[in-house]
């Protein structure tokens, strides 16, 4: 774990599509800016009181316009009980706002922080941190269910995949009756199934398509009717998934039977 102060200018970026890390940023001075999936519709501004979760395997952009931006952050937390599928941010409460002054006086002051100083203060970060984003989704919740009705909406989010994997929306769209907002109903739904509804609806779109391609219908339009965002996107994630592109299953009947789903 790496507690510390982060400093960037203006005109610092980072860019990934792949985190490989979980990592906490308090915002404490000046603006940075984030765009979710490298979207420029989804840019946002984080400011003072701003607390940004970054978890392994998402896809962000952060970048500083004018201004320069300041903060604390802890890199491989302890606990890490959270995880979200897109960079996740939320305000600060006031115990959280006075622990990360705290901390940043402190490291300004010492310097130095020792290595117990440093995992006491990363532990009790983290722990305001998931105490505060699991009131969030306990406020959020549209309304208390037992866990036979929890089930019966799993259940009903499974189907709603199937059914909707052809239909090109994404998996929020398509779950959007469910009554959590969505990444607690995903940490329900991976606790049932196994896997996110993400990587699910996924599954079953790679499935669907491979039936596609043996059938030779068009790679472009398949890519496009299962919601692939380009060609290369659909290509990429096939080949990916079942060691071959598409292309080459289509024209290969040879090799059809060494793949495997």
């Amino acid at each position: 774990m790496y507690l510390g102060l982060k400093f960037q200018n203006s005109g610092y970026v980072f860019d990934t599509i792949c985190y490989d890390s979980y990592q906490y940023i308090c915002v404490t001075e000046g603006e940075l800016f984030l765009q979710i999936n490298h979207d420029v519709n989804k840019e946002y501004v984080l400011t003072k009181g701003h607390i940004l979760i970054l978890c392994p395997g998402i896809d962000f952009r952060l970048f500083c316009k004018e201004q320069n931006y300041r903060g604390i952050c802890v890199i491989d937390p302890p606990g890490k009980s959270v995880h979200f599928d897109v960079p996740y941010f939320f305000n600060a409460d006031q115990p959280l706002s006075l622990l990360v002054s705290s901390l940043e006086l402190e490291i300004k002051i010492t310097q130095f922080l020792s290595p117990g100083f440093t995992e006491n203060a990363g532990q009790l970060l983290t722990a305001l941190i998931e105490s505060r984003l699991h009131t969030a989704h306990t406020l959020t919740q549209k309304k208390v269910l037992s866990n036979a009705d929890t089930r019966a909406w799993i259940s009903a989010a499974v189907e709603t995949l199937r059914v909707g994997a052809s239909s090109g929306q994404g998996v929020k769209d398509l779950l959007q009756k469910v009554p959590w907002d969505y990444e607690y109903f995903a940490r329900l739904f991976k606790k049932v199934i196994g896997i996110c509804p993400k990587t699910f609806l996924n599954n079953v779109r790679m499935r669907r398509a491979r039936e596609m391609v043996r059938k030779k219908q068009q790679i472009t339009s398949i890519a496009f009717d299962l919601g692939f965002s380009s060609l290369p996107h659909f290509t990429r994630e096939y080949k990916k998934k079942f060691g071959v592109p598409p292309s080459k299953e289509g024209k290969d009947d040879a090799f059809r039977g060494k793949t495997k789903f």
